[in-house]
């Protein structure tokens, strides 16, 4: 409740004492940031450990990812870069890192019912 008093719509899920990130509701949690050093990535919580729900969107996305924007691929050009797919466990603490660094490009959610939905403002509170 006190995220929607707050003019938020969704919330993220986080697993454990160092914040794992998991999903964002019902939906697949995916960013796409430059690691330190330097490398685009589209990372995603993997499937390990049954947390993370396997569905046809999220497999959509990065099966499009891995054809279409990785190296090699006749879909990059100057405009689009390669990115290296990821499918980690990453912490809360590495988001909010990145974005500090100015490394995070972009967070988006994947799922059945909201199909893409890019664009979002993250705020953490991280509560033990």
């Amino acid at each position: 409740m006190e995220g929607r008093k707050r003019g938020y719509d969704q919330i993220l899920w986080l697993l454990g004492p160092d914040f794992q990130v998991t999903e964002a509701g019902a939906s697949n949690f995916f960013l796409v940031w430059r690691t330190k050093e330097g490398v685009l990535q589209l990372i995603t919580a993997p499937l390990d450990g049954k947390i993370i729900l396997d569905g046809v969107t999220r497999r959509s996305v990065l099966e499009l990812a891995r054809e279409r924007l990785v190296a090699g691929s006749k879909h990059l050009d100057s405009e689009i870069k390669e990115l290296e797919i990821v499918e980690r466990m990453f912490s809360m603490l590495e988001v909010v890192e990145a974005q500090k660094e100015g490394r995070l490009i972009e967070a988006f959610v994947s799922g059945t019912a909201v199909s893409l939905t890019i664009g979002f403002f993250l705020n953490v509170k991280m509560v033990c």
